[in-house]
């Protein structure tokens, strides 16, 4: 018998869920081999399994692993479900896909941590320019104007940091 999630679990498994949904929407679509129709199909079908299996999921996991491989069955699914139909590839392709797909993850997720550690080595004004910018999703002229600069200064200072923090990360990536 599963339980039933408090109003707090409910909450936080929604945030998780619609959160996630850009990193189970490129999965999905890569495993569709780009079919993007299909894709957002498959993506909506697993969403109503993870809905309907948020009982079972235990908080403090690791969410993306976890919905990404419920979207791994939903995928198979819609491919064996195809198989009335000619079909391009078989279910040997998709987890070889699934496999690339986690050795790219992998990767990205590792430039991430390069990233943010040398996101923390920048001098403290830059790395305030980084935070209103890319995560706080302000716009240059908008940074411009809270610092009393033009829009062309601080368009120049973000380029400028942003060809730092490539070169620190390929640094780090080679040391």
């Amino acid at each position: 018998m599963s339980r039933v999630l408090t109003p707090e679990e409910t909450e936080k498994f929604v945030t998780l869920l619609t959160s996630s949904q850009d990193v189970l929407y490129r999965y999905v679509l890569t495993l569709m081999s780009g079919q993007h129709n299909r894709a957002k199909d498959v993506l909506q079908e697993a969403n109503l399994v993870l809905w309907r299996k948020s009982s079972t999921f235990k908080f403090g996991t690791d969410f993306e692993a976890w919905a990404k491989r419920i979207a791994h069955f939903c995928v198979l699914s819609e491919i064996r479900d195809r198989n009335r139909k000619p079909v391009l590839f078989g279910g040997e392709l998709i987890e070889k896909l699934v496999s690339e797909y986690d050795a790219e993850t992998a990767c990205v997720d590792e430039r991430n941590e390069r990233l943010k550690e040398c996101i923390k080595k920048l001098p403290a004004n830059h790395r305030t320019m980084v935070r209103k910018r890319y995560y706080e999703d302000l716009s240059v002229s908008s940074i411009a104007k809270l610092n009393g600069r033009s829009a062309e200064t601080i368009s120049s200072l973000l380029y400028r940091i942003r060809l730092a923090l490539m070169d620190c990360v390929r640094r780090t990536a080679n040391s």
